[in-house]
C-alpha cells in the first residue's frame, strides 16, 4: 500500500489492490484498484469524533494527559458506518471515556445535538432515546449492524446495552444507510464493539459512587498473525436509594409534601463480549454478546414503600460476517452477515404491590434470526453500485403465570427487503449523490390471523464541497415503523390488539452546511461547525387509547415535526476543547381529535442546550485534566392532551482526572447534577390560586430522577 501526503483540506489519497474503505488518522479515504479502476476521491471529509482527554501510552512513564481530535482505528470502515456517508447528518462518539468517567450511555447520548433521552429514574432504570422529535419506537438501534428492535416491544432499553464494551457510538439523525433498512422514521444508533489491537492490550477499571454504585470491567485484546480476538466483561450495580420528593398525590396541598428515600430500587447487571477476527483475502468476524440484568421495581414517587416486585432481562446474540474483496480480480466486494438473537424478560408483581401496573407475573421470549448481504460493484472512477438484500424472522411468545402455566401461541414476523444504492462522485469528488430505492415486505402470523404489507422507501442523499473545509449536505427519504405484536394482538388483557393497524410512515428531510478546518495558529487549532434544519411529516401514528376496560392500539392521526440543530467544537492552545450544541424542536399533532389538534407531542423538549469544556496537560510524569458540562432543557408535556407538564431543568457536572506516575493509570473524581435539582416547578391551574406547584423531577409522570451524585473511577491500561 502506498499513501500520499495529506492535502490542506485533510484529504488522504491511497491506492491498494482491493476496493475497501479504510479509516486512517480520522481521515476517510477510498481505496481503488490501480490496475482496474484507478483512484477515487472522497467528496468530503467526516471527522470521526473527538477523543476526550485521552492518554498517550508511554514506555517507562505514566501516560500523559492530552486533548486530541483524532484517533487511529486498526480496522476497515464498513459501508454502513457513519464515516462512509458524506451526506449524512451523523455523530460519532468515541468511547474511551466510558471506562474513565461515570457517565452512562443515556447521559452520553443526551449530550449529542438532536438527541433527547427519557428515563424511569436513575442509574439502571429503563431509558429510551428520541431523535429530532421522534418517539422511542421510531428509533432503530443496532449492535455491530444487528437490529435490537423487537417485534414484541419495539422501543430499546438503553440501560441494557454494553456501554463499557464499545469502541464508538454512531448516531444517524436523518439519512440511514441502506444496510439498516427503513424501519427507522426518527433515525438510528449503531453501537460498534471493540476490535482486536495490533499489540496485546489489557485494561481494567473500577468505579464506586453514591447509593453503593459499583462498576468493574476488564478486557484483553490481541492480534496473532492474521487472527485477533477481544474478550471483555463488565459489571455494574447500585442500591438506588436516592432522595426524592413526594407530594402524596395531592399537588394542590403542599402541607403534606415530604422528601423520602427510594426503596426497592437496586439492580445488578453483567455484560460480556467476545470477538474473533481473521484478516486476509477472505475476512471473518465472529461476535458473541451476552447481557443479564436483574432489578427491583420501585414504582412512582407516590407509591408506598414496597418490597418484592422485580424485573429480569437476558439477551444473547451471535453474529458471523464474511467479507471478500475482488474475487477473481473483479472490481467487486461481497459481504454476508448471519445473526441470531434471543431475549428473555420476566416481570414479577404477583401481589399487586406495584400499583401502577397491577397483579402480573409474566415472562416474554423474543428470538430472531436474519441474513444480510451486500454486493458492491466499483464502476469506473466515479460510481459504486450496491445491491443489499436481507431476510429476517422474529418470533414472540409470552406466559402469564397467574392465569395459567401455558405459553401463548407463537407470534411471528417474516421480513424481507432489497435495496439498490448508487453512490456517484462528480466534479473531481466535490459532488456526492446517493440515490437509494428500497422495498420491504412484512408478513405477520398469529393462529388464523395473517397480514402482509409492502413498504417502499426511496431516499436521496447529496453533498457538495464549496471550498476547502466547507460543504453543504441534504437528504430526503421515506421511512416506516410497523406495529409491534403487543399493538397488533394485545397483551394480558391490559392492552387490546388491533390487527387492522397500518404501519407508521413519514417523509424525512434535512439540509445544512458543515465547516471543518485546522489552523496553524498557536491558540486556535481546529474548528468544527455544523448546522441542520430538519422536517418530518409522520402519518398513521399509533397510540394506546384508554377505554373502559383496557388500552386499545389505534392509528390516531398525523404529526408535523420540524427544528434546527447547531453544533460547534473548537480546540484551543492544544490543551483545551469546547463544545456547544443547541437543538430546537417544534412538534404539532394534526388530529383527528379536535380538542388535541395543535398540541405538542409528549416527551419532546423544545429547547435543548449543552456545553462541555475539556482541559488537559502533562508535567513530567504527571498528567492533570478536567471537564465541566452544563445542560439546559426547556419544559415539555408528558401526555398528548398536554395536561401533565415537566418544568425546565439545568444539569451541571464537573470532573477531575489525574494520571500519576504509575504507568497506564488514571483516576477520575466526578460530581453530576451538582445543582441538585430533584423537583420542578410548573404553573398551577387558575382555580387553585397557588400560582405554581412543586413536583418531583421526572421524565415520565411519577417516576423521580436522582439528585447530586459523586463517583470515583480508577482505570489502568497496558
Amino acid at each position: 500500500m502506498k499513501e500520499a501526503g495529506p492535502t490542506p483540506d485533510r484529504r488522504l489519497h491511497i491506492t491498494s489492490s482491493n476496493g475497501e474503505i479504510w479509516q486512517r488518522r480520522g481521515v476517510i479515504v477510498v481505496l481503488k484498484s490501480r490496475r482496474t479502476i484507478g483512484r477515487l476521491r472522497v467528496a468530503m471529509l467526516l471527522p470521526l469524533g473527538a477523543v476526550f482527554l485521552t492518554w498517550i501510552a508511554p514506555s517507562a512513564q505514566a501516560r500523559p494527559l492530552d486533548v486530541q481530535d483524532v484517533q487511529v482505528h486498526d480496522r476497515p470502515v464498513e459501508p454502513e458506518d457513519a464515516a462512509a456517508h458524506p451526506s449524512a447528518f451523523s455523530t460519532t462518539i468515541d468511547q474511551e471515556r466510558a471506562a474513565q468517567e461515570a457517565a452512562t450511555l443515556p447521559e452520553v447520548l443526551s449530550e449529542t445535538v438532536g438527541v433527547q433521552v427519557r428515563s424511569l429514574g436513575g442509574l439502571g432504570a429503563f431509558s429510551a432515546v428520541l431523535i429530532r422529535g421522534s418517539s422511542p419506537q421510531q428509533i432503530a438501534v443496532f449492535l455491530d449492524g444487528i437490529p435490537l428492535n423487537r417485534a414484541g416491544a419495539d422501543a430499546v432499553d438503553l440501560s441494557t446495552l454494553p456501554f463499557f464494551l464499545l469502541d464508538r457510538i454512531e448516531i444517524f439523525r436523518g439519512f440511514l444507510p441502506a444496510e439498516f433498512g427503513s424501519s427507522a422514521m426518527g433515525g438510528g444508533i449503531n453501537l460498534v464493539t471493540r476490535f482486536p489491537t495490533a499489540k496485546a492490550t489489557h485494561e481494567v477499571f473500577a468505579s464506586m459512587g453514591c447509593w453503593y454504585m459499583r462498576r468493574v470491567g476488564l478486557e484483553r485484546a490481541q492480534s496473532i498473525g492474521s487472527w485477533g480476538y477481544v474478550l471483555s466483561a463488565a459489571y455494574q450495580g447500585s442500591q438506588g436509594g436516592f432522595r426524592y420528593f413526594d407530594d402524596h398525590q395531592t399537588p394542590y396541598q403542599p402541607a403534606d409534601d415530604q422528601f423520602r428515600k427510594r426503596d426497592n430500587n437496586a439492580f445488578n447487571q453483567v455484560q460480556f463480549l467476545g470477538r474473533v477476527r481473521h484478516v486476509g483475502r477472505l475476512k471473518l468476524a465472529v461476535v458473541e454478546n451476552l447481557a443479564w440484568k436483574s432489578s427491583q421495581l420501585a414504582g412512582t414517587a407516590s407509591q408506598p414503600p414496597i418490597e418484592g416486585p422485580f424485573y429480569s432481562y437476558l439477551r444473547q446474540g451471535l453474529s458471523i460476517q464474511l467479507d471478500r474483496s475482488r474475487p477473481a480480480g473483479l472490481p467487486i466486494a461481497v459481504m454476508a452477515r448471519l445473526y441470531g438473537l434471543f431475549f428473555r424478560e420476566h416481570f414479577s408483581n404477583p401481589e399487586g404491590k406495584l400499583l401502577s401496573v397491577g397483579r402480573t407475573d409474566s415472562i416474554q421470549h423474543n428470538w430472531s434470526t436474519g441474513l444480510t448481504a451486500r454486493l458492491q460493484y466499483f464502476w469506473g472512477t466515479h460510481q459504486i453500485l450496491s445491491v443489499i438484500p436481507d431476510l429476517s424472522a422474529q418470533f414472540y411468545r409470552d406466559m402469564e403465570r397467574l392465569d395459567a402455566a401455558d405459553w401463548s401461541p407463537v407470534r411471528s414476523r417474516l421480513s424481507s427487503g432489497i435495496a439498490i444504492r448508487d453512490e456517484i462522485f462528480l466534479a473531481h469528488g466535490r459532488l456526492y449523490l446517493a440515490p437509494v430505492v428500497r422495498v420491504d415486505i412484512l408478513s405477520d402470523w398469529l393462529e388464523q390471523s395473517h397480514r402482509i404489507a409492502w413498504l417502499p422507501s426511496p431516499r436521496l442523499g447529496a453533498s457538495v464541497t464549496i471550498t476547502s473545509g466547507l460543504s453543504l449536505k441534504a437528504n430526503a427519504g421515506r421511512y416506516f415503523r410497523p406495529a409491534t405484536f403487543m399493538e397488533l394482538f394485545g397483551q394480558h388483557g391490559i392492552v387490546r390488539g388491533n390487527t387492522d393497524l397500518e404501519p407508521e410512515n413519514g417523509w424525512n428531510m434535512d439540509f445544512g452546511p458543515k465547516y471543518s478546518r485546522r489552523f496553524r495558529s498557536w491558540w486556535v487549532n481546529r474548528l468544527d461547525v455544523e448546522v441542520a434544519g430538519f422536517g418530518r411529516r409522520a402519518s398513521n401514528l399509533i397510540f394506546l387509547l384508554p377505554t373502559a376496560r383496557a388500552l386499545v392500539a389505534q392509528n390516531w392521526g398525523n404529526a408535523w415535526i420540524a427544528g434546527l440543530e447547531a453544533s460547534a467544537t473548537v480546540w484551543l492552545f492544544r490543551h483545551t476543547k469546547m463544545t456547544v450544541n443547541y437543538t430546537f424542536t417544534h412538534t404539532t399533532y394534526l388530529g383527528p381529535t379536535t380538542n388535541m389538534k395543535g398540541n405538542e407531542l409528549p416527551g419532546r423538549t423544545k429547547h435543548d442546550v449543552f456545553a462541555r469544556f475539556d482541559w488537559a496537560k502533562t508535567w513530567h510524569r504527571w498528567g492533570l485534566g478536567g471537564y465541566c458540562e452544563v445542560q439546559y432543557l426547556s419544559p415539555f408535556y408528558r401526555d398528548l392532551g398536554n395536561r401533565s407538564q415537566g418544568g425546565r431543568r439545568i444539569f451541571l457536572a464537573i470532573g477531575l482526572k489525574v494520571a500519576p506516575w504509575v504507568e497506564g493509570l488514571t483516576i477520575t473524581v466526578e460530581g453530576r447534577n451538582l445543582i441538585g435539582q430533584i423537583t420542578e416547578t410548573i404553573p398551577a391551574p387558575p382555580n387553585t390560586h397557588l400560582g405554581t406547584i412543586r413536583q418531583s423531577l421526572a421524565d415520565y409522570a411519577g417516576y423521580p430522577m436522582p439528585g447530586r451524585t459523586f463517583f470515583v473511577t480508577a482505570n489502568w491500561k497496558h
